[in-house]
């Protein structure tokens, strides 16, 4: 009875938040849908869940959080939804907490998906030139680094040394994103001069 609840307030929630959205496209209200939308399929993914005998693991929500923000991230991509900037900013960000979610059940495929997923949203960034994409991708990339070297590497050489080297592997990330920070800041001005 109590997830039949959940699922109906959600589906309020977001039947509210999409006609807030409906009639003022801000960055607020773009929020407000997100959040609405990502709890409403959680909860029905709950729903699902309850007819069972077991529940869920890790891999199957941390893959629904993941291809939730894949399709948000898509959606601003495409203009689809305005602001677009914040339909990127967030379907970034819930790809990345997706791949965390799934490390809970399946490390390996948890660790290698955060790291690919964090390095196509910062080349995404670049090749579009967008800064708040970019910083996404950055995070992402100091997030997964260090938990990929800790895994491979501190059972074989121990915990110090890991964290030398996780130390070093993330002045190099912060190298690059300075780099490419850079240019992407240099093609953005060059194309609002223009």
């Amino acid at each position: 009875v109590w997830e039949a609840v959940d699922s109906r307030l959600c589906a309020g929630a977001l039947v509210w938040a999409a006609a807030a959205y409906g009639l003022r496209h801000l960055p607020l209200q773009h929020a407000v849908m997100f959040g609405a939308s990502l709890a409403t399929t959680l909860g029905v993914l709950d729903a699902l869940r309850s007819g069972r005998s077991g529940g869920w693991s890790t891999l199957v929500w941390g893959s629904t959080v993941w291809l939730f923000g894949a399709v948000w991230f898509g959606a601003g991509l495409q203009r689809v939804l305005v602001p677009p900037v914040v339909a990127r900013l967030l379907g970034a960000a819930t790809l990345l907490v997706g791949a965390q979610i799934i490390r809970g059940d399946a490390t390996v495929l948890g660790l290698w998906l955060g790291l690919a997923t964090a390095g196509a949203i910062l080349a995404i960034g670049v090749a579009r030139s967008d800064a708040l994409v970019l910083l996404v991708g950055a995070v992402g990339l100091f997030q997964w680094s260090p938990q990929i070297a800790t895994y491979y590497l501190e059972p074989a050489i121990g915990t110090e040394v890991t964290v030398m080297i996780v130390g070093v592997l993330l002045l190099g990330v912060a190298g690059v994103f300075t780099k490419l920070y850079r240019r992407v800041r240099a093609d953005s001005v060059v194309a609002t001069s223009q």
